[in-house]
């Protein structure tokens, strides 16, 4: 009961999904709603993997700028987690072709072709989702952020500014890459140096040590539970 202790966030992202948990922290929808968003949010995208199949693969230790044009050229979506990982997302007949390339021009260390999803999430595989959800959310009240609260965003790893802006960004996010290592590089040239990872597991912290190891420090649930 010492709320003295209680963390309170200054700086706020989310990867995918956790866009949404980190609109809750920063007092933009409610958890009632956001509950509600993540169900519909969850249907519609396994209808869309069932109407549009499609796949991701990992690539560890790429050649990001040259695997960065490869995506773009294909049309390809996925995930920019850190410097030594990155998600390719499309198409399974896309992904063939970008699996053939990659490993022609030898353009990362290891691919993990099976990393166990469903479908081609973050990529246009995931089109049929964007009306449907943009209706749901229409009548959710989306407040400002908490002014004492930066929150970034997945799509552009920009800082989200208004209610409007966060309602936009959770629409735009579905077909789209999460710009995970560009968020955290925006955070630490904001100056931001403690760092907790809220849910199950340690990837995300895993992923930062690496890329930023000078200077920050981090903490995750998980390690404290373990405890």
């Amino acid at each position: 009961n010492d709320t003295s202790k209680i963390i309170r966030p200054t700086y706020l992202a989310g990867h995918s999904v956790g866009y949404i948990t980190s609109l809750v922290f920063a007092k933009i929808i409610t958890p009632q709603d956001a509950v509600s968003i993540v169900q519909e949010r969850g249907r519609l995208m396994t209808d869309a993997c069932r109407s549009n199949p499609g796949t991701m693969i990992a690539l560890l230790k790429p050649k990001t700028a040259e695997v960065e044009v490869l995506r773009q050229r294909l049309g390809l979506g996925g995930n920019h987690n850190s410097e030594s990982e990155f998600i390719l997302s499309g198409p399974n007949e896309k992904i063939a072709k970008a699996l053939k390339e990659i490993r022609q021009k030898s353009l990362a260390a290891k691919v993990i072709e099976d990393i166990g999803v469903e479908g081609g999430f973050h990529s246009g595989c995931m089109g049929s989702v964007l009306d449907p959800l943009a209706k749901f959310i229409k009548p959710i009240p989306f407040l400002d952020p908490d002014p004492s609260i930066t929150i970034i965003g997945n799509s552009r790893a920009q800082i989200i500014k208004t209610g409007d802006a966060a309602k936009q960004e959770l629409i735009d996010h579905i077909c789209l890459p999460v710009l995970w290592h560009e968020s955290m590089e925006s955070l630490c040239e904001m100056g931001v140096t403690s760092f907790i990872e809220v849910g199950n597991g340690e990837v995300l912290s895993n992923n930062l040590k690496r890329d930023f190891k000078d200077g920050i420090t981090i903490y995750t649930l998980h390690s404290l539970i373990k405890k």
